[in-house]
């Protein structure tokens, strides 16, 4: 028991020494992350790579392999957000097993003309409606909407209606 204790302590001595050698560019997120998840075993990854892929070496798993690659992206992730954050920035993270997605929004996207001159008619949703047309109503003149009606009763649909005669 001690032994093998000693050897994953080892491990992790010669991967920081190993990794302190190596030229980088920026921080070791392989290292860094095979802490943080603290998985069983010794892992290997080429040093002087910023998001190295890590493969388990002597009593190593997959599984904490696959949990320290899952960080390492998500760290890397992290530094490019911040390097590239901006004024009305919105970030959502979703995360399911190992896999990150991130979603970043910029502010808010220009108004359309048909939106400044939207009408003022409440959707029509005793009709059946396709999906976005909640969000295309608002966008219509009234004009356009009065037209959409039309094309509804008839068994149409809204956009159906915008197309040109």
């Amino acid at each position: 028991m001690k032994l093998t204790a000693w050897k994953m302590t080892l491990g992790f001595a010669s991967l920081a020494a190993l990794s302190a050698c190596a030229t980088s560019s920026g921080p070791d997120y392989a290292l860094q992350c095979m802490f943080e998840v603290d998985a069983p075993g010794e892992y290997e990854y080429a040093a002087g790579v910023l998001e190295p892929t890590v493969f388990p070496s002597r009593g190593g798993t997959q599984a904490g392999a696959d949990a320290i690659n899952a960080c390492i992206v998500r760290k890397a992730n992290d530094a490019r957000i911040a390097a590239t954050t901006r004024t009305g920035q919105q970030v959502q993270t979703t995360a399911s097993g190992d896999r990150v997605v991130r979603t970043v929004t910029y502010g808010t996207p220009p108004q359309s003309q048909r939106r400044t001159s939207g009408g003022s008619l409440p959707l029509p949703t005793q009709y059946p409606l396709q999906p976005g047309d909640e969000a295309l109503w608002p966008t219509l003149t009234i004009a356009q909407q009065q037209r959409a009606l039309l094309f509804l009763e008839s068994g149409s649909t809204i956009r159906s209606s915008l197309a040109e005669d």
